[in-house]
């Protein structure tokens, strides 16, 4: 397929999504997200190409942050450790500049310090307003040192993965208290009091590296940039976003209910085959509780809880069916996004769209997948794009979810285990036979070992004791040559593509594990659709 680098730049201004205009009403949403059931049958349009190069970027990129944050991890630690174990006074030029402060403040007074008959009413309100300045400033001053131990102390329970990268070096350098007379010196430090709030003032924090005579020599030497950034402890607090353990402990407390409500569940009289009973109402109301702002929300869409394991809500969007045409609608992106970049106009944004790109062309790609991601799950995207409650309604419904695959799963197992006659099937039944390969049949909903879509899952028997026909296989083979949508063992749906009326392949709609909701999976041709779906011993892909 030709690409089309022109349409691909457009569709995002060089990989930036255009800023977006409503905010989702919450009836919007609720037409959205009404039910499950009504979410099953939206065949949601995931993007993925290029998806395991992204996660191997994804990854590379976490840790290069990781490696980033440490200087600044160190320089809180260092400053807390002046402040409170070696208990050292704050900086000289601190201490003067607040002397500074004050003795402006008394000059001013005095000059409207009138008494008897010159005294004006214009003077009595220049006097409380100093007064009031004053006590700003002396609160200020007071809290100031105590605040300063407080975010330094923190630093051990940072949320690393959302620290805003422009804000690292700034930070870094603001946290270094020890070399904060020598930065005033140099002029790259100022303190500034506005409404008695004291400010840092920062500049020349990077380092880069310059050569001393490019035309002479290769000598190189560093140098300091950086434009003036200023800064208040109230938002070096909000650069230095917290790990949430109230969340984390709900999280982990509604994996373990999900676990423990699945076995007592297939444990009851009369549970039969399929007899989920899981409240995803409940878990969903607690979720919808316990995230009350922006900032735990980030928090809990970019970390993994450690003791839970699995991929993030972060990580899983680029391969969920969370991103479609109406989320991104309701998030005010331009309609047409989508119809640029699903190039082949299956419908369905995948590998198939970008053959043929260049490098640079791929690059962009990623950039967009990126930015839509970005714009869903940070609070400060630059796309402008950001919803609070539609970016909290995708994580809610995602980790519930995960939450419902957990209680079925230990409702399977442990039902399977008491109830052995349910799940019994022979070969002694006439023309019986074990499915696919020696029972085993490829599940396009499942990861392998390889961590891609497509994983060897036992079935079984055809048909069971019965005679009960568990699995036509011969009937899906009959679909596949004769170009029709058919569902596989186990409950897949494939349904026929066309393209200018020619048949192409097929759309798998099926539970994808760690997925959210009955969703559309991979595109496939006929041939694999075959092997997955009926393939004999031998790996045999022709008709029976």
């Amino acid at each position: 397929m030709a690409s089309d680098s022109n349409l691909i730049r457009a569709s995002f201004g060089l990989g930036q999504a255009r800023a977006a205009a409503d905010v989702a009403s919450t009836k919007a949403m609720q037409e959205l997200y009404k039910s499950q059931a009504d979410l099953a049958m939206k065949p949601f349009e995931t993007i993925i190409g290029f998806m395991g190069e992204m996660k191997k970027k994804d990854k590379a990129l976490d840790l290069a942050k990781s490696k980033q944050l440490q200087p600044l991890k160190n320089a809180f630690d260092g400053m807390y450790q002046s402040l409170y174990a070696q208990k050292e006074p704050l900086p000289q030029s601190f201490i003067d500049a607040i002397e500074g402060q004050v003795t402006m403040l008394q000059d001013e007074f005095e000059t409207v310090n009138t008494i008897g008959e010159g005294d004006t009413r214009e003077n009595e309100r220049a006097r409380s307003r100093i007064m009031g300045e004053f006590t700003k400033l002396k609160n200020s001053v007071v809290n100031f040192r105590g605040n300063l131990m407080k975010i330094s102390g923190a630093i051990e329970n940072l949320d690393g993965l959302n620290v805003e990268d422009e804000n690292i070096e700034p930070l870094t350098y603001a946290a270094q208290i020890k070399m904060w007379d020598e930065y005033v010196a140099k002029g790259d430090m100022a303190y500034d009091f506005k409404d008695g709030v004291v400010n840092l003032s920062i500049k020349n924090y990077r380092t880069g590296t310059m050569f001393v005579n490019p035309l002479f020599s290769k000598e190189t030497k560093d140098y300091q940039y950086g434009d003036t950034i200023t800064l208040n402890l109230g938002q070096m607090q909000d650069m230095l976003p917290q790990k949430d353990k109230n969340l984390d402990a709900l999280i982990l407390e509604n994996m373990n209910n999900a676990k423990t409500s699945g076995v007592d569940s297939a444990k009851k009289e009369g549970a039969t085959k399929g007899g989920y009973t899981y409240d995803i109402d409940t878990a969903k109301s607690k979720y919808n509780t316990a995230l009350n702002n922006e900032q735990q929300l980030d928090y809990a869409m970019r970390n993994a809880v450690d003791a839970v394991g699995g991929n993030s809500f972060y990580e899983d969007l680029l391969t969920s069916d969370l991103i479609n045409k109406e989320v991104l609608n309701q998030m005010g992106f331009d309609s047409k996004i989508f119809a640029l970049l699903n190039k082949n106009n299956d419908k369905v944004i995948n590998k198939e769209d970008a053959e043929g790109l260049s490098e640079e062309d791929k690059q962009m790609w990623d950039n967009n997948v990126r930015t839509i991601r970005d714009a869903i799950t940070n609070r400060n995207s630059k796309t402008g794009n950001y919803n609070f409650e539609l970016s909290k309604e995708l994580f809610v419904y995602w980790q519930t979810d995960k939450e419902r695959q957990k209680h079925e799963r230990n409702y399977d197992k442990n039902h399977k285990y008491l109830n052995p006659e349910l799940y019994k099937t022979s070969d002694n039944v006439p023309g019986n036979y074990k499915v696919g390969s020696n029972g085993y049949l490829i599940n396009p909903a499942l990861k392998n070992n390889e961590g891609r879509f497509g994983k060897q899952e036992y079935f079984g028997y055809r048909s069971n004791e019965a005679g009960d026909i568990l699995y036509d296989d011969i009937a899906v083979s009959k679909a596949i040559d004769n170009e029709q949508s058919f569902v596989d063992a186990f409950g897949n749906k494939y349904e026929k593509v066309e393209r200018r009326g020619k048949f192409v392949g097929y759309n798998i709609m099926g539970l994808k594990e760690g997925g959210t909701s009955v969703s559309f999976i991979t595109f496939v041709n006929a041939e694999k659709a075959r092997l997955w779906a009926v393939n004999k011993p031998g790996g045999a892909l022709k008709s029976r």
